[in-house]
């Protein structure tokens, strides 16, 4: 598998003319992305969900607390205690079996109260149509992941600052090559990543300076604690 990607990483190193550090260093940081990082990013889920799944379960949520709510109300109010009270076992307060007003039973219930209510609304939140919590269905992660897998890889091993004007230009080569190493069957011809590298470009730009600072520092404490690379310094970023 590894040899499968030397001629990608090959590109991607004739693309990025680092200042500071060998080729043989940025091949080590590329083949370390390609072949362990980006697929690792990729196999993770998406943060808040997919919006139309998000919507789907809110509503069955929202109905399921309704009906929870409502049958713990209609219960018979000797069963409504007795599972309180078993249930507020674990509560700091006072908790008796045989006390119908336990101060355990009855912190337990309005923190249950309080639970379900505040869930009723994180439903009515998702589920209001100017909501846009969680990623559209059509989002690409995997080129978005490259774009700015991309843009790291400049700004981290000091090769320029990325720009996306040129199809040649730094950033969309090596996004494109990325995306070819590690979605092959999705490829036909070289992919030019234009617009994910314009937004990768904008979200970077967008940062003050000390966020890509720091930014930069767990690039390298990544690089760095894998034992590829060694850090050198720079006179500036």
């Amino acid at each position: 598998m590894p040899a499968a990607h030397d001629g990608f990483i090959d590109t991607i190193a004739d693309h990025l003319r680092s200042k500071t550090y060998s080729r043989r260093e940025v091949e080590t940081v590329v083949r370390f992305e390609i072949e362990h990082n980006l697929p690792q990013q990729i196999k993770e889920p998406y943060l808040y969900g997919l919006q139309g799944d998000n919507r789907g379960y809110a509503d069955d949520i929202r109905n399921l607390v309704q009906q929870l709510l409502q049958k713990l109300e209609g219960a018979p109010a000797g069963t409504r205690n007795a599972l309180l009270i078993l249930a507020s076992r674990t509560e700091p307060e006072r908790w008796s079996l045989h006390d119908g007003d336990s101060p355990a039973a009855k912190v337990f219930k309005q923190k249950l109260l309080k639970g379900l209510t505040d869930l009723q609304r994180a439903c009515d939140d998702i589920l209001n149509d100017s909501n846009t919590i969680g990623d559209h269905h059509n989002r690409d992660r995997a080129k978005e992941l490259c774009a700015y897998c991309a843009l790291e890889l400049i700004v981290g091993l000091n090769a320029g600052k990325p720009t996306s004007s040129s199809p040649n230009s730094p950033i969309r080569v090596i996004s494109g090559a990325l995306f070819k190493a590690i979605a092959p069957n999705r490829v036909m011809k070289r992919p030019d990543l234009r617009d994910k590298c314009v937004d990768a470009i904008a979200r970077w730009r967008g940062m003050s300076d000390a966020d890509r600072a720091a930014h930069i520092d767990r690039l390298w404490s990544n690089w760095e604690f894998t034992g590829m690379i060694a850090r050198k310094s720079v006179s500036s970023t």
